[in-house]
């Protein structure tokens, strides 16, 4: 008897794009193919919305990182010049890694073996069939945690750790994700009500299995 494992198909993915003036034309066009692609849930366009709107690109690359971070969008595309300020800009978000990817090989492994979940490209160094064809390719990847990249990623995830007092990694399977705290059910696999004085929790950066957690008060 020959057996058949059947993958189930990756949930679609929630996108947000971002950019200056340099990158428009192309995230105007992978915008439109985001939207006809099956794959992907919502598209969300946080500027520039002009090709004349001259804002400088950190203001829309962080803005689109910290939609991943607040767990409103699963990846971003980031497009400027050369894809490398983007880049640059959205790594100083907690927990985001993003990577600067101009071939196929790259556009792979940063999913693969860096689980970054923004790609960064440039306008002025690859055509625009080029781009929608990696952009096309990058949403097809999903990383596993489970490979021999997982233990890399976690390690770095750590080192990202803000060191403050009032800290608190939370493991997923105990955290019911929804706020405010008083539906936090378990907090360091603890129940919440051995916390009385937890007066506020803010989402801070996200690690796949683990949330962190900014608290004022204990």
């Amino acid at each position: 008897m020959v057996v058949k494992t059947i993958t189930p198909p990756a949930a679609p993915l929630r996108i947000v794009l971002g950019g200056d003036e340099a990158g428009f034309a192309y995230k105007a066009a992978i915008f439109q193919d985001l939207e006809d692609d099956p794959r992907v849930s919502l598209v969300t366009d946080v500027g520039p919305y002009s090709v004349s709107d001259t804002t400088a690109y950190p203001h829309y690359a962080v803005a689109a990182a910290r939609k991943i971070a607040a767990g409103e969008a699963d990846r971003a595309i980031l497009i400027c010049g050369t894809g490398l300020g983007v880049a640059i800009a959205a790594n100083k978000v907690p927990g985001i890694r993003a990577v600067t990817a101009h071939d196929s090989f790259s556009v792979e492994r940063g999913v693969l073996s860096n689980n970054a979940q923004v790609l960064c490209l440039g306008q002025r160094v690859i055509g625009v069939e080029l781009a929608r064809r990696l952009v096309r390719e990058w949403v097809g990847y999903r990383f596993d945690g489970r490979s021999k990249s997982g233990e890399k990623v976690e390690i770095r995830f750590l080192s990202t750790l803000p060191s403050c007092r009032h800290c608190l990694l939370v493991n997923a399977a105990f955290l019911k994700l929804s706020f405010p705290p008083a539906r936090l059910t378990m907090v360091n696999n603890k129940p919440s009500s051995n916390y009385p004085n937890l007066l506020r929790i803010g989402f801070h950066l996200t690690y796949p299995g683990f949330h962190f957690l900014d608290v004022d008060a204990f």
